[in-house]
């Protein structure tokens, strides 16, 4: 698999240089780029359906259907459409793992993923000062829970090379560590850098580097542009290749989204790895304004 990328700074570039797409499947979201992005499906795509994922249920509701996550493929084939806009602005990492897994089997349907950056992030009420680095991005965790032919259990008695990619948020590797049956020698961290903005890379190095320390992770630490899902995959491919046949690997995308992208569609690619997520609520207002817009172009 390989990913074409393209940024612009504007809707009316995207559509100066994209036709447009026989269906949209987009998620849900209040923030600026969220409604952008939307509208931009909207008005250039025939359909549009609103897809989501349920954690506690572990189904698919696309518009009024719900879906088994094993049934993707019959929602993809209802689609009829040779030509698929996937808004990774507003589908969360659920959504696109299953989407991107079937997609990618599926050699008559092209796939394009529409990502919008924030101008800026949502910082804390109580903690907004110039140097702060909490930021209000998710209300609430449902916590470290499988997604049906996305997720394998983890095992200690089998090898089993976990990469995490992250983000500001430094509770999620937290609990991740803290709950899960995790290997601390056998992880990888994978941070954007460079990121969307000029020193926001300090947000992630400093809200996790606790974690890091006290669990001893700072052995394989690797960087990839945020924006940038075409390094993650290749640096998921050489993770892989340095591994034995044996061994399995596990993609923890708790990142910035074109992260979460270049992970996925690499799992969509390699059967022996997994994805573990624990499904964030997100935060009302967790951005403000829009930044660049990127299309990533799977071929």
């Amino acid at each position: 698999m390989k990913i074409e990328m393209l940024e612009f700074s504007s809707t009316k570039e995207i559509v100066e240089y994209a036709a447009s797409w026989n269906i949209a499947l987009v998620g849900s979201g209040e923030d600026d780029r969220s409604k952008a992005s939307i509208q931009y499906a909207g008005d250039h795509c025939d359909a549009v359906v609103t897809i989501s994922y349920d954690p506690d249920e572990m189904q698919i509701l696309a518009g009024d259907d719900i879906y088994q996550c094993y049934q993707i493929p019959e929602l993809i084939k209802g689609l009829t459409a040779k030509q698929i806009l996937l808004d990774a602005t507003t589908l969360g990492v659920p959504e696109l793992g299953l989407l991107l897994k079937h997609l990618y089997s599926n050699k008559k349907v092209k796939a394009s993923i529409l990502y919008v950056e924030p101008g800026s992030y949502g910082q804390t009420d109580t903690n907004s000062g110039i140097n702060s680095r909490e930021f209000n991005l998710s209300s609430e965790l449902k916590g470290y829970k499988g997604i049906p032919s996305l997720t394998d259990a983890l095992d200690i008695e089998t090898p089993n090379s976990v990469v995490f990619f992250l983000g500001f948020e430094g509770y999620r590797l937290q609990l991740a560590l803290e709950e899960l049956n995790i290997i601390p020698h056998e992880c990888s961290l994978v941070f954007g850098v460079p990121s969307f903005r000029s020193g926001w890379e300090m947000n992630a190095f400093d809200n996790n580097i606790k974690s890091i320390n006290d669990n001893d992770l700072d052995g394989r630490v690797f960087y990839c542009g945020a924006d940038n899902p075409a390094a993650v995959l290749y640096q998921l491919q050489s993770i892989r290749s340095s591994l034995g046949d044996d061994h399995k690997m596990t993609v923890v995308p708790i990142g910035s989204k074109p992260h979460s992208i270049g992970a996925l569609c690499f799992c969509a690619s390699d059967k022996k790895t997994s994805v573990l997520y624990d499904h964030p609520v997100k935060a009302k207002n967790r951005s403000g304004s829009v930044g660049s817009y990127h299309l990533y172009k799977i071929v």
